[in-house]
């Protein structure tokens, strides 16, 4: 029986970084699974970066994209090309400012004219079920109505938290029971929620004791199989620095607040003052976007001349940096609930099979690469201990000392795989819908 399904997701392609990866997975697998599929997004707005590549994957699979205009921020620059990454502490003030003033995010705007576009839509034609990623979860409330109005099921899927959210700015009382009691008003009338981790769904029961333990899914992120099948190895990037005595140390994404370069950098510099024959032999790289911030981390410790910078890449190409590297770096360091942070290019570093530094707090993503396996975990602030790391990983590369990966860990986190499973909730909830 093909079903169809409304999706409605702001952060959804041509738009790039790791937001978009989730949905826009998930409908090209839908597909496969034989749901007929409508998205709901917005037009081309600013953003830091864009992908075209993900966008031809859906219209290959002739999925229907419908596009909305809001007046959210990000609108008013739509015939701009990429913004420029602010340094942090524009960033944080344009974060603040926002949470400030607009309730319960930025987003509304567009969320409020998704809805009346649904509407239309679901008035002329028969769907199944309504389904909706966040953040922004303004949109959350709007896709509840809709399942009222038209007697359907929703199922809302979170990549965050919502309250409490580890980047949440309650500058009074009120922000902070306004965002509280929204969320609690719009779980009220859902029939499924998805979440990536344990840790979210912990999160959520414990502040809403009215859920249903089995009315929470923890679905993963995963890696695209298909993106690591694309990549030609005959045809790597060439290495910038032709020396294959040198070990390639990559980290794939961007860095704010709590996540940052700084203390692995610094651990670094400590390593090139004191033992500089070992630091010499390590090469770092960023893929992805750095701002002004984290590019004056490296002109105040003087490694220019020892880190590459490559701009963001389209996800294909960044694939490609992360198959040609000896070792992948992440880091999630300490905030509120930074617990439940489980970051989608961790599963990608675990599909390339590549050892992974982890300088990670406890929480969902330390239980990802304790479950990997190949990996090496550390304080992600004490500077000595990643120094050290900095000397292991050299040895363990030579010597090929790295324990190997967890095969059925990483199985278990194929995309494909994980769409199945989404799939078959999606089926339970329209068949109980409709008994």
């Amino acid at each position: 029986m093909k079903l169809k399904i409304l999706i409605i997701s702001y952060y959804f392609p041509p738009l790039g970084l790791s937001g978009v990866q989730r949905v826009a997975k998930f409908v090209k697998y839908l597909c496969d699974e034989g749901f007929d599929i409508t998205v709901i997004a917005p037009e081309k707005v600013a953003y830091f970066a864009y992908d075209d590549s993900l966008e031809k994957e859906l219209i290959e699979k002739n999925v229907k994209i419908i596009r909305v205009k809001g007046n959210e921020p990000h609108s008013f620059l739509s015939n701009k090309n990429p913004i420029k990454m602010p340094s942090e502490f524009w960033r944080k003030l344009f974060n603040r400012l926002s949470q400030t003033f607009f309730l319960p995010d930025n987003k509304k705007s567009w969320s409020k004219k998704a809805y009346y576009e649904a509407q239309k839509i679901l008035s002329k034609e028969q769907f199944d079920i309504i389904f909706s990623s966040a953040p922004p979860f303004s949109m959350f409330s709007y896709v509840a109505k809709l399942g009222k109005e038209f007697n359907l099921p929703v199922a809302l899927d979170y990549r965050d938290l919502f309250y409490q959210n580890q980047f949440s700015f309650y500058p009074t009382p009120f922000h902070r029971l306004y965002i509280k009691f929204y969320e609690k008003k719009y779980l009220k009338n859902v029939e499924r929620i998805f979440v990536i981790n344990r840790q979210i769904k912990e999160f959520l029961l414990t502040t809403y004791p009215f859920l249903d333990f089995n009315k929470i899914y923890i679905l993963p992120h995963g890696y695209d199989p298909e993106d690591f099948e694309k990549v030609n190895l005959q045809k790597k990037i060439k290495n910038l620095l032709d020396n294959d005595d040198k070990i390639i140390v990559t980290y794939c994404g961007i860095f704010y607040e709590f996540i940052t370069p700084k203390y692995f950098l610094k651990a670094y510099k400590k390593l090139l003052d004191t033992k500089p024959e070992i630091a010499g032999k390590i090469h770092l790289r960023f893929v992805g976007h750095l701002n002004k911030t984290n590019i004056n981390i490296i002109k105040t410790l003087k490694l220019f001349d020892k880190v590459e910078i490559v701009e963001y890449v389209e996800h294909n190409k960044a694939i490609e940096y992360l198959l040609e590297s000896d070792v992948l770096w992440l880091m999630v360091g300490k905030s509120k609930n930074s617990h439940t942070i489980s970051t989608s290019k961790l599963y990608e570093y675990i599909a390339s099979r590549k050892p992974i530094i982890g300088c990670v707090v406890d929480g969902a993503a330390k239980q990802a690469l304790k479950e990997y396996g190949c990996s090496i975990i550390v304080d992600p602030y004490d500077i000595d201990a990643i120094q050290k790391v900095f000397e292991k990983i050299l040895l363990m590369t030579k010597k090929k000392l790295f324990p190997q990966p967890n095969e059925n860990f990483i199985q278990s986190c194929d995309r494909k795989k994980l769409t199945s499973q989404l799939a078959i909730e999606l089926r339970k909830l329209v068949f109980k819908n409709l008994a």
